[in-house]
Order: structure tokens, then C-alpha cells, then sequence
């Protein structure tokens, strides 16, 4: 009786274990497919309605040529601005490495043949590799906050576009006899 609970406690354990490891990769996972850009509806623009009782086949048309009328008239296309995002995206995602462990070695040798100089080149070097350090993740967390900035920039500047591009879009599906809202 108290080995077949003990089993059971293992059990949960193991599940539990499981469960707490697979949460962050499912979670994860889920946002991921839930972010990834549908080549038909690149974005949840305007609400288009068929006021003329035009056909699923007339409409899916229509969507197409004003699309590429869209694209031409504001030089935007959210199709391929979604997966230039995604790409970057994916770059992004992949960690920069270095900025002190570069530094440290830079300044370590630096610092060794300045300590020779003087007569003591491993205190030299400590001196080198712990100056060089700082100052390399410093140069990193620079880098880094400039990236970040560009970033927000970019984004911005691709809402006013997309923004611009939705506006054309509407109006041409107006233009074909669609109620627009949005």
C-alpha cells in the first residue's frame, strides 16, 4: 500500500515536472503561431461589406486589384512589410555575445603589455581584462539601446504607412460599390 502511494507521488512529480517545463515552450509555441502574418489578410484593416450583392468570387477580385491599387498608389505593401517583420524578427530573437568577454580580452592585453612594461604583466593584465570588461558590456548596452530605438522608430514609421495604405485600400473598395468601416 505505501510503495503503490509512493508511486503515485512519483508520478505526479514526474507530471508535474513535465508540466512546469512544457508550460513556457506550449506558451511560447502559441504565440508564435499566433503572430505569424496571413498572406491573404495581412492585417485587420477595414471591415469591407458588399452593398451590391457582389459575388464571394466579384469580391475576392475586387480585394485583389485593390490591393495592388493600394500598393502602387502609397508605395506600402503589408504583405511584405509582415514578413520582412517576421525575418528581423527572427534575427533579433538570437542572442548578441561578447561585448565583455571581447572587452575583457582586449583590455587583458593591453594590459599584460603594460604591466611588462612595469614589470608585473599579470597584474597588468587582471587591471587590463577587468577595465576592458566594463567597458565592452558598457559599449554593448549602447549598442543595444540604440537598436531598441531604431526599432520603435521603424514601427512607427510602418503604422503611418500601413495606415496610409488601408486609407487607399478603402477607398478604392468604396469605389467598387463596398461599404468600408474602420
Amino acid at each position: 500500500m505505501a510503495l503503490e502511494r509512493a508511486r503515485r507521488s512519483g508520478w505526479r512529480r514526474v507530471g508535474l515536472a513535465i508540466a512546469v517545463a512544457a508550460g513556457p515552450a506550449m506558451a511560447a509555441a502559441q504565440a508564435t503561431s499566433q503572430t505569424q502574418p496571413q498572406a491573404q489578410k495581412p492585417s485587420s484593416g477595414p471591415v469591407i461589406y458588399p452593398s451590391k450583392g457582389q459575388s464571394p468570387e466579384q469580391q475576392t477580385k475586387d480585394k485583389t486589384e485593390c490591393y495592388s491599387w493600394a500598393t502602387q498608389q502609397t508605395g506600402y505593401d503589408p504583405v511584405a512589410a509582415a514578413q520582412a517583420q517576421q525575418a528581423s524578427q527572427g534575427q533579433a530573437a538570437q542572442p548578441q555575445r561578447g561585448g565583455a568577454v571581447s572587452g575583457a580580452a582586449k583590455g587583458a592585453a593591453a594590459g599584460a603589455a603594460i604591466g611588462a612594461a612595469a614589470g608585473d604583466a599579470g597584474q597588468g593584465a587582471a587591471v587590463g581584462a577587468a577595465t576592458g570588461g566594463v567597458a565592452g558590456g558598457a559599449r554593448k548596452r549602447k549598442q543595444e539601446a540604440a537598436n531598441e530605438q531604431a526599432a520603435a522608430q521603424q514601427q512607427q514609421a510602418n503604422a503611418q504607412q500601413l495606415a496610409q495604405y488601408q486609407k487607399a485600400f478603402g477607398v478604392c473598395m468604396q469605389g467598387r460599390g463596398y461599404a468600408v468601416s474602420g
